[in-house]
């Protein structure tokens, strides 16, 4: 759903007061309307929401009949979501501009109407950060999740060149993506932009394969555990795939890491720590641990935490090595 932020930088004024409202009953719709079409399921379920929590913030664009009647231009989207958030008025405006009334314009605004972008929304949620909101209350105000507000803000929180010109050049617009990346970035920065350098699409199966080949890189460098992140703390197993242990029956696996699939990522089981209920399971997802069902969970893959068969190699041949563990990640 498209986010209108259109107001919410605006201060009440008396001019704002002043824009009329009328009962949904006063309005029709006007019979040459384009929008016939059933949006994707939950669009217009989300905008229904908003308009039930705000009420509706841009006036409709109407014309005033001889009957007395306010004839909708602009605006049949929001009067309709406005009804079955079951509001009693909205706001409206009145234009007598000819150009108004040309259906080849009204045709052209509807065309041109899109969803703001990531990077316009991080710079939003940035500015209300430095005017001394909260991540939380933006994200509450904006109707996000707050893991979803931290993705965008590494577009806008000094991020690397490589982010923003994979960004700009459009192979990557998934500020999730992003943030892995730049987390990747982070700790092997070389290995990252060798990866980015044949200009292909960066989708989320490129993702997984670069954090297995980081992964094992920091393996091969000497750490056998997974290194900490930033602020200390164990980095997320989402961002630190191991590549594939030795094949089965050459040597035992001396640190088990089991993998699944839940809501279209990898997460590691948590085999340490004991369920609740029988029938759930213990996995770390984003760096925390979450409880999850076993029906949620599809068993992806066992790999042995404590090596790699990337030991031994130089960077150079990682690259290659990557694209082994891409095709082994089929499950």
């Amino acid at each position: 759903m498209a986010l209108d932020l259109s107001m919410l930088d605006v201060a009440p004024s008396a001019a704002t007061w002043r824009t009329p409202t009328a009962p949904l009953e006063a309005f029709d719709e006007d019979p040459g309307n384009l929008r016939f079409e059933e949006e994707e399921a939950g669009e217009f379920e989300a905008l229904v929401a908003e308009l039930g929590a705000r009420g509706m913030l841009q006036p409709l664009v109407v014309r005033r009949m001889p009957s007395g009647r306010l004839l909708i231009r602009f605006g049949f989207r929001r009067f309709r979501a406005a009804r079955c958030a079951g509001l009693a008025a909205v706001p409206y405006v009145v234009t007598e501009d000819e150009r108004q009334f040309d259906d080849y314009a009204q045709v052209a605004e509807n065309a041109r109407r899109r969803d703001l972008q990531p990077l316009e929304l991080a710079t939003f949620i940035a500015r209300k950060l430095t005017q001394g909101e909260s991540k939380k209350a933006v994200a509450a105000r904006l109707r996000m999740d707050a893991s979803a507000v931290t993705h965008l803000l590494a577009l806008v929180d000094d991020p690397p060149p490589m982010l923003l010109e994979l960004y700009h050049s459009r192979r990557c617009r998934s500020p999730q993506y992003l943030y892995e990346l730049r987390k990747l970035y982070g700790r092997q920065p070389q290995l990252v932009q060798r990866a980015l350098a044949d200009g292909g699409e960066f989708d989320r199966r490129a993702l997984a394969a670069l954090a297995a080949g980081v992964h094992a890189v920091v393996l091969d460098d000497g750490g056998g555990a997974a290194p900490a992140a930033a602020n200390g703390s164990a980095a997320p197993a989402a961002s630190l795939t191991a590549a594939a242990g030795p094949p089965s029956g050459e040597a035992p696996i001396r640190r088990p890491g089991l993998f699944a699939l839940y809501d279209g990522r990898e997460v590691l089981l948590v085999l340490q720590r004991r369920p609740s209920a029988a029938g759930r399971i213990w996995v770390r997802c984003d760096g925390e641990d979450v409880e999850l069902s076993f029906d949620e969970l599809r068993l992806c893959r066992l790999v042995d935490l404590a090596g790699s068969r990337l030991r031994g190699e130089r960077m150079a041949n990682v690259r290659a090595a990557v694209l082994s563990v891409e095709e082994a990640r089929t499950c």
